[in-house]
């Protein structure tokens, strides 16, 4: 049988390890031949030797100019390719990547909707990103999302599949946990490692927010929550993840909290998020907008509940009361209250532990994800 050539775009190369990797090493290559296109890709072509790597400077933020570049080089690349299907994940990626492939009449276009970046606008219709999504699922064949609660918050601001629901595959997620990559014998040396490094007692317990510093994404929320904490008398160290995309104005917050004598370690961007998830004992997320959380469930993996606001997306990966508790978006004193519960509780702590990897086990296994999704190609291959 013919292979069938499929082509994943995204926009940057961090996307390729977050994203893309579980699909890419429990993809068919016998069925498939598959192509990776965006900015700095080709840096991941020692790890997949099946998968040819096209590098293509798709920025995430607007660039007028670069994004015709890239739609113009785009066009080339697919009628260099001639792909069988283009499936885009990513704003960004997807538009031009819809756009492009449209124009050079490829039959099957596909995008994954990952989060709308329009979601906190007060008048939807009035935002340029929300017609950017729209303009996105007229131009594909198909659309997909990553979770049940983002497919109904589309189907009810307009954008479906036809008149339908845009689905997600079996329970969500983009790409689901890899279980065969995660060594909890060497995951357990660690957290010992990782707190002997940074001088925390075995007993405390700790916190990790692992995401972009943003306003968004909850890097002030998480800040302003360990200092109610402070102030209920509740010690906590708070492992504070990421890079910080706020321009710097996350520092003043972050040295306010310092002067509190809260115990913060404040990293960038770190390699093996596996380790400061193993040397955690809760996650939190107060993020404003998902469109799943996968590090969520990647942390639920290795017995690490979450506490999370409550939106589309993390209503998917957090099981509210089982794996961990979800509360109002932007309330910081029921924000700690759910933080102190599991803190304080050292039953309730090991009930969510046991429940958020068994959950995670059941529904969220990388090789299922890719299976369902192979079979959606071959479907709509044969339309």
């Amino acid at each position: 049988m013919k292979k069938v050539k499929l082509v994943r775009v995204v926009t940057d190369k961090i996307v390729v390890q977050w994203h893309l990797n579980n699909s890419l090493i429990y993809t068919d290559y016998d069925k498939f031949d598959v192509y990776v296109i965006g900015d700095g890709v080709s840096k991941y072509s020692n790890n997949y030797p099946n998968v040819t790597f096209v590098d293509v400077p798709i920025c995430r933020k607007p660039n007028p100019v670069n994004d015709l570049k890239c739609l113009f080089e785009l066009c080339s690349v697919f009628k260099r390719i001639r792909p069988d299907i283009v499936h885009s994940i990513m704003p960004k990626a997807g538009l031009i990547a819809s756009l492009a492939s449209f124009l050079m009449r490829i039959d099957q276009r596909v995008h994954t909707f990952t989060g709308q970046v329009w979601n906190l606008s007060k008048y939807h219709k009035f935002n340029i990103y929300y017609w950017c999504d729209v303009l996105i699922s007229r131009l594909n064949s198909y659309c997909l999302c990553d979770s049940e609660s983002q497919s109904h918050y589309l189907y009810l601001h307009g954008i479906r599949n036809g008149d339908k629901k845009i689905p997600c595959l079996l329970s969500g997620s983009l790409a689901g946990i890899d279980y065969k990559t995660i060594d909890y014998d060497s995951l357990s040396q660690t957290r010992d490692k990782l707190r002997a490094d940074y001088n925390i007692p075995k007993d405390a317990f700790v916190v990790l927010y692992l995401a972009r510093k943003t306003w968004v994404k909850g890097g002030f929320d998480i800040l302003d929550s360990m200092i109610e904490l402070k102030k209920r008398n509740i010690d906590l160290t708070l492992f504070f993840v990421g890079p910080d995309e706020s321009n710097d104005s996350i520092d003043c917050k972050l040295n306010e909290v310092l002067s509190l004598g809260v115990n913060v370690i404040s990293l960038g961007k770190v390699e093996n998020y596996r380790h400061y998830m193993s040397a955690s004992d809760l996650l939190c997320l107060p993020s404003r907008r998902e469109g799943f959380g996968s590090v969520i469930i990647e942390a639920a993996a290795i017995g690490v509940p979450a506490v999370g606001y409550s939106i589309p997306g993390l209503r998917d990966a957090i099981d509210d009361g089982v794996t961990g508790y979800l509360t109002p978006t932007g309330d910081i004193d029921i924000f700690c209250d759910a933080i102190s519960k599991i803190a304080t509780d050292k039953d309730i702590h090991s009930q969510m532990r046991a429940n958020a990897y068994t959950r995670t086990k059941k529904l969220f296994s990388a090789s299922s994800l890719q299976g369902e999704l192979e079979q959606k190609y071959l479907e709509w291959r044969l339309r």
